[in-house]
């Protein structure tokens, strides 16, 4: 039966992000004061992956971003750091005339 192999692939990227994001979730419940990295796959193309630190702030957890910057995690550092780094440029190249000049 082809039906069985299209459901594994379509559901191996979510498995894949669910335990990647388990362990940040539980050094939060945990009450764990040490800083940790989290590892996240591009929205557009899951090949794609990006390792960031988070840390605990006096705001809330902050994410470091490649270029070193701390930001504060919105909703999740996943998703902070996700649009932050790898979908902002994606982003940028979505808006660009034919030509190449940006839009």
């Amino acid at each position: 039966m082809k039906v069985a192999p299209f459901i594994a692939m379509a559901l191996a990227p979510a498995c894949l992000l669910a335990a990647m994001t388990v362990p940040a979730a539980a050094g939060k419940l945990l009450g764990a004061t040490d800083d940790y990295y989290i590892t996240v796959p591009s929205a557009k193309d899951p090949a794609r992956m990006i390792t960031g630190l988070v840390r605990y702030g006096p705001h809330g957890d902050q994410v470091r971003l490649p270029n070193g910057t701390w930001v504060l995690c919105a909703i999740t550092c996943e998703v902070t750091l996700r649009q932050n780094s790898l979908d902002l440029w994606e982003r940028r190249e979505r808006y660009r005339w034919a030509d190449g000049r940006p839009g």
